[in-house]
């Protein structure tokens, strides 16, 4: 039987204390703006249903997508009149035990228009998710998939790129960039690269 020393055992559980006050903790509710999900205390109590979106589809983007994308779903018309003209547009929402927000590329989307994003991982200072978005004619972009960041100081929502990574890793971590520099695959490791530059946090 191994014995542990008392002043061990104190060592041990102020580290899982404090792992454990570090953990964000998920209210369930709806979300209208960033600040209320970072307070934790959303607006409005979640009635509705959380449901899968079947065929991923924002505006004119047809195709599909390997990401799961989710709807905000209520079940009579008077209902989603209702939350239209109540709360309109929104940060997010949440269960109390996953977080669901939009893509920053459909802004002027009400909550029961939008597709939402399971959000994957939530640190220090960001969050990321995977996203799909449409395909723009006026810009001429194709659609298509990415990494979405959501910085949970300012709210705001960019995607995950390369030249991102690079730069906050030089900015912050030398060692963590020159690790950067030597992967063969970039793409690959970004979502692994901002948890370990979130956690020097």
């Amino acid at each position: 039987m191994i014995k542990i020393f008392p002043f061990l055992l104190l060592f041990l559980l102020s580290i899982n204390l404090e792992a454990q006050e570090n953990e964000f903790k998920l209210i369930s509710g709806v979300y209208k703006s960033s600040r209320e999900f970072k307070s934790g205390q959303p607006s409005y109590e979640l009635i509705g249903k959380i449901i899968e979106v079947e065929s991923p589809s924002l505006g004119v983007f047809k195709g599909k997508s390997s990401i799961q994308a989710y709807k905000f779903d209520v079940t009579s018309k008077e209902e989603k009149k209702m939350y239209n003209k109540q709360i309109g547009r929104i940060f997010g929402f949440s269960d109390g035990e996953s977080l669901y927000v939009s893509s920053y590329r459909c802004l002027d989307c009400f909550i029961n228009e939008q597709v939402y994003f399971k959000v994957n991982y939530i640190g220090n200072k960001y969050a990321y998710f995977e996203a799909y978005f449409p395909r723009d004619d006026i810009r001429g972009m194709n659609g298509g998939d990415e990494i979405v960041v959501l910085s949970l100081e300012t709210g705001k929502k960019f995607p995950l790129t390369k030249g991102w990574i690079k730069k906050n890793l030089k900015e912050k971590d030398s060692s963590l960039y020159e690790d950067f520099k030597k992967e063969k695959s970039k793409y690959d490791v970004l979502k692994q690269y901002l948890i370990k530059l979130d956690k020097k946090y």
